[in-house]
């Protein structure tokens, strides 16, 4: 019991970890717990006050953000609840004995045969970074002692002890740190082969990568390019050196997975990407289980951590060896739903839990479907009376769930426009989930609607630094430069994606237009409208496209074009069930200098509940009625502060 309040405290002060006035009054109110009681028992078994706890976590959270160079010191200041640079600079400098400036410095010192070593178990699970002992600070006390050459071999055993005993560093509140390069935290999981010689088996090779991938980005500090990045490499015929070189990684790991009768065999491999020598070979003869396929996964994605040098805390390392389910026709039907249509990927979900009333991840996935891939056959209200119970379900059966966590931010955000819920979320899944930058992406859309595009622009640089094989992460980047400002560099992006990925699918070429438009490239995105839409029916094209177009065609001039497509998303907005169309009118009406009609189609938007009315405050496009009352009044009932 004492493990789970310190736990519930802890995933309380993360949630809150940017509201720099969050103290024990206010995790008093949210436990259910008085402040003299919550102290009491903290101190019981934690030998510190809730103040000092919270200010450990903020600190300890910093050194994440300052070690995984997310950003600058000045702005992880105030990302973990910081209102003074100083005084952060002052409470870092004595929690751990230098200044977040050096952190980087520090990091330089260590040569590639660093030792790796870890600080003793704390309170909750994580992975980072602090240097070691040969940091140069002002203990010139500690110098003189240790640095003795004739006691140079006792030099190693006393600072690994003392480190241990906290001497040299102070113990983390909620993780456990490694030093180690980053260039030796990156690893690559190439899509595994499968050697059944029945295709429709991809989905199981396929599947078996992606939860070894889930796994570990589990374990934080770790640089691990998404499965959107590698896929490219599946029937690659580049040496694992050249591939490894593209995806700016050290290692590399990739397998294969054939099926026999009631027998799997996986074999896996774990390659030096500078070398191409073999560090480590597993091969997994087991039986076509569930529980036999979940632990090669786990199994594998220790083992990778143990040959990195990388220690997992005790409390990742049972999250990552937990199974989801461990009924097999569940786990396949669920693998196998990734992989086609939204009808018939429902029915297997649906079988999957009817076999297995428990499995947490196939009824968020469930939810997550019916949220994006339903299209029209549902509308809104009918999509929260479904989703919001599985949803529910999913987190009641798995709290640790990374799916749960990340499709109910999502709900949350879009069908409630909750922010504060959504932004808790988020806060949980990066906790749980804290290598997985891809997924991080999808976080800055929260950030963007409420106005802090610069944290949402430095989570797509992180990931747009190791993941550029993909035309989502060059999208995601190029909307992030566009969040801040940065106009050439955000043309420059897009453009740059529509040379590298001339086939790819609708999302590219949709917020292509979009910056095409936003940037008053007029010409451009009448060109790039023009050639991915020649051949279709108007009647075929999406809302945000003939919005975005008829902007372009009416700012050159071609006002009856624009009124075409006008009249196209009037017409549709007849039927209730269609996505966003009165906002999109709403689009038109502001660039044809018609305010008066663009606030009663907003209006009504807001009845509608449109989910793109989250993203309004900060869109571009609605700029003009900024100031207007009636505008400033819908912002409050949407719930922007």
């Amino acid at each position: 019991m004492d493990q789970v309040f310190l736990n519930k405290i802890s995933e309380i002060i993360e949630a809150n970890l940017e509201n720099e006035k969050f103290g024990v009054g206010e995790l008093s109110s949210k436990i259910g717990i008085s402040r003299s009681n919550i102290n009491r028992r903290l101190r019981s078994l934690h030998k510190n006050s809730i103040n000092k706890l919270i200010q450990e976590i903020r600190l300890q959270r910093a050194m994440d953000m300052l070690q995984q160079k997310v950003a600058t010191a000045s702005e992880v200041a105030f990302r973990v609840g910081f209102s003074s640079p100083t005084y952060f600079n002052k409470c870092f400098h004595e929690y751990y004995g230098f200044p977040p400036g050096e952190v980087k410095k520090l990091e330089e010192y260590y040569s590639e045969k660093a030792r790796h070593i870890v600080t003793s178990e704390t309170i909750s699970a994580g992975q980072g970074l602090i240097p070691a002992n040969k940091r140069q600070t002002n203990r010139r006390k500690l110098i003189l002692r240790f640095l003795l050459p004739a006691m140079l071999t006792l030099l190693v055993l006393f600072s690994v002890f003392y480190f241990f005993k906290g001497v040299l560093f102070k113990q983390s509140a909620l993780a456990n740190y490694i030093t180690i390069k980053d260039a030796e935290r990156s690893i690559a999981i190439i899509p595994f082969k499968n050697l059944s010689g029945d295709p429709g088996q991809d989905f199981f090779s396929e599947g078996m990568t992606e939860e070894i991938l889930n796994h570990l980005f589990k374990i934080g500090g770790l640089k691990i390019p998404s499965s959107s990045s590698t896929a490219r490499f599946k029937e690659s015929k580049l040496s694992i050196r050249q591939i490894a070189r593209e995806l700016g990684v050290s290692y590399v790991l990739e397998g294969s997975v054939s099926k026999s009768a009631n027998k799997v065999r996986v074999i896996v491999g774990l390659i030096n990407g500078k070398n191409e020598n073999l560090v480590w070979r597993e091969e997994y003869n087991r039986s076509m289980t569930a529980v036999d396929i979940l632990d090669i996964q786990s199994d594998v994605a220790l083992q990778v951590a143990e040959n990195l040098k990388v220690l997992v805390h005790p409390e990742v390392k049972e999250r990552i060896k937990a199974r989801s389910t461990e009924n097999t026709e569940a786990y396949f039907l669920y693998l196998q739903a990734m992989y086609e249509p939204y009808l018939q990927s429902m029915q297997m979900l649906k079988r999957a839990v009817s076999l297995d009333p428990v499995f947490a991840d196939a009824y968020a996935t469930m939810a997550y479907s019916i949220m994006w891939n339903a299209g029209d056959s549902l509308n809104r209200e009918q999509k929260i009376e479904i989703v919001e119970p599985l949803l529910n379900k999913a987190l009641q059966l798995n709290r640790n769930s990374v799916v749960a966590h990340a499709h109910f931010a999502e709900f949350k955000l879009w069908f409630y426009w909750d922010f504060e819920t959504a932004g808790k979320e988020y806060q949980i899944f990066k906790q749980l989930n804290p290598s997985n930058y891809e997924c991080f992406s999808s976080f800055s859309q929260y950030l963007w609607a409420v106005g802090r595009s610069r944290e949402a622009y430095i989570l797509c640089e992180a990931n747009f630094k190791q993941n550029k094989n993909s035309h989502y992460d060059w999208v995601h980047m190029a909307l992030a430069y566009e969040g801040i400002g940065e106009k050439e560099k955000a043309l420059e992006t897009i453009e740059t994606a529509l040379r590298l990925f001339p086939h790819a699918d609708f999302v590219l070429f949709r917020n292509a237009l979009s910056i095409f438009v936003i940037y008053g490239r007029y010409e451009e995105a009448i060109e790039l409208f023009e050639k991915r839409t020649a051949g279709s029916d108007i009647h075929e094209l999406a809302n945000r496209v003939l919005g975005d177009a008829g902007i372009a065609y009416y700012k050159s001039g071609n006002k009856s074009k624009a009124k075409t497509f006008l009249n196209e998303l009037l017409s549709r907005t007849s039927n209730i069930d269609i996505i966003d169309t009165y906002m999109t009118v709403a689009v038109l009406y502001v660039v044809m200098g018609e305010n008066d009609k663009a606030l009663q189609w907003l209006e009504k938007a807001y009845i509608k509940r449109e989910t793109s009315m989250v993203l309004l405050k900060y869109d571009p496009h609605f700029l003009p009625l900024h100031g207007d009352p009636r505008f400033e009044d819908l912002l409050v009932k949407i719930g922007f502060k």
